[in-house]
């Protein structure tokens, strides 16, 4: 089995490269199952592990949080939440399982002083190959945090979560395709202001991963999700659902063999299309949803 998963865990990343929805939807939940099983005949397999922990986040993010899209932002019930946080408590407990191959336990973790901590006892128990788990793991627990803020004993742990993406982030900046900025950002602008969160720093962080990575539309999405509409920036919403619009038509116009690739910014970057792909579905949601967002 660790030669199979060996296998199964160099080529998950393959999945960037699709420009579908539905088949993000279809295949993922299949993935998922397939690995569910192979965990059973392996239960201390750290690269299944990791797959389940990121493959979970993913699909919570991905297609759940992108469905409940209007129901997210107009603060409404709805099971497609319900199902995304689901997915990422799925995400944290295989999350616990992993650090306790390490020696962390989820008591542990969640101990209250924990996050002051963190540092010292990740510095000691974990390396470079437990990177990508443990980071996941942290946007799980932030992700599942936020779409739950007012649950008093979830937001007790948001340092837990931010501390976790940090010491990640801290030692290497560029991990997933340099996503760690976007998810500071998010953090950032997402965490009320009495817990440390800062609107206007979550812009500048915003802006400056737009400005590194313009081919990637989940960025400026995000931006417009997590910043313009809370902000009720109605001048910011329209300039950047404007620019996002052309970007999109660019980008669907290379999907479709329309427009040659090299002559845009797209050109080397199939690997953002899955991100690129959610940025479409949530630029229509949000599109339909500005006339009761303002």
């Amino acid at each position: 089995m660790k030669r199979v998963s060996h296998i199964i865990y160099q080529g998950s990343d393959s999945i960037l490269e699709e420009n579908n929805f539905e088949s993000f939807k279809s295949s993922t939940a299949a993935n998922l199952s397939l690995l569910n099983g192979f965990l059973a005949s392996d239960p201390e397999n750290e690269n299944l592990l990791t797959l389940l922990i990121k493959g979970h986040t993913a699909f919570a993010f991905g297609h759940y949080e992108t469905i409940a899209l209007k129901e997210i932002l107009l603060e409404e019930e709805s099971e497609n939440i319900n199902l995304a946080i689901q997915e990422y408590e799925k995400a944290i407990g295989f999350g616990f399982r992993y650090l306790s191959s390490k020696g962390i336990s989820k008591s542990e973790f969640l101990d209250k002083n924990f996050p002051e901590k963190l540092t010292k006892v990740f510095d000691t128990k974990l390396d470079r190959e437990d990177y990508i788990a443990i980071f996941y793991f942290g946007q799980a627990l932030g992700s599942s945090i936020n779409l739950q803020r007012a649950n008093l004993d979830k937001v007790s742990y948001l340092a837990h979560a931010k501390n976790t993406i940090e010491w990640v982030c801290s030692k290497d900046e560029t991990i997933e395709r340099g996503i760690c900025g976007q998810f500071r950002a998010v953090l950032m602008a997402s965490t009320p202001s009495l817990l440390g969160g800062d609107p206007e720093r979550a812009k500048e962080l915003f802006k400056k991963e737009m400005k590194l990575r313009p081919y990637d539309l989940l960025t400026q999405v995000s931006y417009i999700q997590f910043y313009t509409v809370p902000m009720i920036d109605d001048d910011e919403f329209g300039k950047y659902m404007r620019s996002l619009e052309k970007k999109i038509s660019e980008w669907r116009r290379v999907q479709r063999g329309n427009l040659d690739p090299s002559k845009t910014i797209y050109y080397g970057h199939e690997d953002f299309n899955l991100y690129n792909t959610i940025a479409s579905k949530r630029y229509r949601y949000l599109k339909q949803l500005k006339k009761e967002i303002f």
